[in-house]
């Protein structure tokens, strides 16, 4: 068989008529197991989408990591319990692995993989302790359709070309759930309303809207011409989108970020002014429901992350104490993870707040330490620092370059966005998380591959 003539080769060398037959036979079976399954008619449309989809990415294998990316920013879930990312997730994961096969490629496994690998056994060691299986299961799960999506990542984004447009993806598919947000808060009648976007809530929306900032403002920094106002728009599309989520953990996360950029870009002095005299022009604009949340922010900040027999404690603080608790009379290996919220509805470990077993730790370090123990949190960290030393190699190997700075230098600062805004948000098994370390740990091979070649 001739692999150089592609994966669909025998379409270019069978017969018209063959052709045609085939397809109208494999369309009336598809019709007639709709039909016999109940389904509505419409629903053949999904179906032959699939299908098209699928020979798609056999096609350009890398169409299926965009789409990917991109259904991480509509994170619909079915009545079965999974969602629309897994499925899409698992289905293209499926599809590349016979295109893997077929082209004989090896599947390459980083070395920075370990500790992602690690936590899967680690979940199902927690079984033998766990108080509620099927949310353990759950987590299981979602591990599996994490690694699946960070192994499309390593094994297809081996070049600048193609990192550039993955990290575009995540700037207009956030910039499209911010416009989103903007115009629903803006048609809502309710004092109180934080918009979600497209995602499953504000927090969500509102962290990952400000994960992407990042990316958007070195846009605005070191391009030229009509690019760099793009930048600036979306800089404000996505702020604007923070102030609709109403999220306190994603404007912290905006201003640490701010500043830290304002230090290691001062070459940039001006257009960074400009930056920060738009945003603080626009404060008289602001909602008044934004301003009563965050108007206290520093002392909130403050509030939650005292910890023990504290007064005045936030709903952050009561669970950063509680986490705190748990970790200590579970030190080794946690409580399990998704355990949190029983535990911390016990009597030695609430943390003065009550709530509902459904309840999570809002902050991903002690969720790893309470949930998985010490063993869990180093891995967190072996983690985090693989992405570290990724980082460090790709602003070694691009020193020099504004080009690659626009794109490597905004993945420095996503990366600390997501280190600030983990501290109050996010699940270690969620989905934005492992995407956005996925993408700083391959930033390194790219950048090294790029200055090579």
């Amino acid at each position: 068989m001739n692999r150089t003539t592609g994966f669909l080769w025998f379409t270019d060398v069978a017969p018209a008529p063959l052709v045609a037959v085939g397809a109208t036979v494999s369309f009336s079976l598809l019709l007639v197991a709709v039909l016999t399954i109940g389904l509505p008619i419409w629903s053949l449309l999904i179906f032959v989408a699939a299908i098209v989809y699928g020979f798609m990415v056999l096609h350009q294998p890398i169409i299926g990591v965009y789409v990917v990316v991109a259904v991480f920013f509509v994170p619909h879930q079915f009545s079965t319990g999974i969602s629309l990312l897994q499925s899409v997730g698992a289905g293209t994961a499926t599809i590349l692995l016979v295109w893997f096969l077929y082209h004989r490629r090896k599947i390459v496994f980083g070395s920075f993989m370990i500790p992602l690998l690690l936590l899967g056994p680690l979940i199902l060691v927690s079984l033998w302790y766990t108080h509620d299986a099927t949310t353990t299961l759950m987590y299981f799960r979602r591990w599996v359709f994490n690694m699946m999506f960070v192994l499309l990542l390593v094994n297809l984004i081996t070049r600048f070309d193609l990192f550039k447009k993955v990290l575009w993806a995540i700037m207009i598919m956030a910039s499209i759930n911010a416009v989103v947000a903007m115009v629903d808060y803006s048609t809502s009648t309710m004092y109180n309303y934080r918009s979600k976007g497209l995602m499953e809530n504000p927090n969500g929306f509102g962290h990952l809207a400000a994960l992407a900032f990042p990316l958007a403002l070195y846009q605005y920094l070191y391009r030229k011409g009509w690019m760099r106002w793009l930048g600036l728009l979306m800089c404000a599309v996505l702020a604007g989108g923070i102030v609709a989520s109403v999220s306190r953990g994603a404007l912290t996360s905006l201003i640490i970020v701010l500043g830290v950029v304002a230090i290691v870009e001062r070459r940039r002095l001006i257009p960074i002014v400009v930056v920060l005299g738009l945003m603080f022009s626009s404060i008289p604009l602001l909602p008044n429901y934004f301003v009563d949340r965050v108007g206290n922010l520093a002392l909130d900040v403050k509030n939650s992350i005292m910890v023990g027999n504290k007064h005045g404690l936030t709903s952050r603080g009561n669970l950063n104490t509680a986490g705190l608790r748990i970790w200590a009379a579970h030190p080794i290996l946690g409580v399990g993870i998704g355990n949190f919220g029983f535990y911390y509805n016990q009597r030695e470990f609430i943390g003065g707040m009550t709530a509902g077993q459904a309840v999570v730790a809002h902050n991903v370090y002690l969720q790893a330490l309470s949930e998985m123990g010490t063993v869990g949190g180093l891995l967190l960290f072996w983690l985090l620092l693989n992405s570290a030393l990724s980082l460090r190699r790709a602003r070694r190997a691009t020193a020099g370059s504004d080009e690659r700075k626009i794109y490597f230098g905004g993945i420095e600062m996503m990366t600390l966005s997501i280190l600030v805004s983990t501290a109050s948000s996010g699940s270690l098994m969620g989905n934005n998380l492992w995407m956005f370390l996925g993408l700083t740990m391959i930033a390194g091979r790219v950048a090294v591959a790029e200055a090579e070649a």
